[in-house]
């Protein structure tokens, strides 16, 4: 669709039932501190993160069974 930034459009359901759709606009995203833009690559990495062995290891063990 061809909506305006920060616009949205919704149907919710009330009750289990359907209203009837609306539009809303949202605030734009906060600016970030692009300075901090490694140290979260970091962190992410170091909490999620898996040697790519692994993972791999992982993906063929569930797949090499179909």
């Amino acid at each position: 669709m061809n909506v305006d930034n920060h616009n949205a459009y919704l149907r919710l359901l009330v009750n289990g039932k359907p209203a009837r759709p609306f539009n809303i606009k949202v605030p734009p995203p906060l600016v970030g501190d692009i300075n901090q833009v490694e140290k979260l690559k970091e962190m992410s990495y170091l909490k999620y993160g898996r040697p790519r062995e692994e993972v791999e290891k992982l993906i063929l063990e569930k797949y090499k069974s179909l």
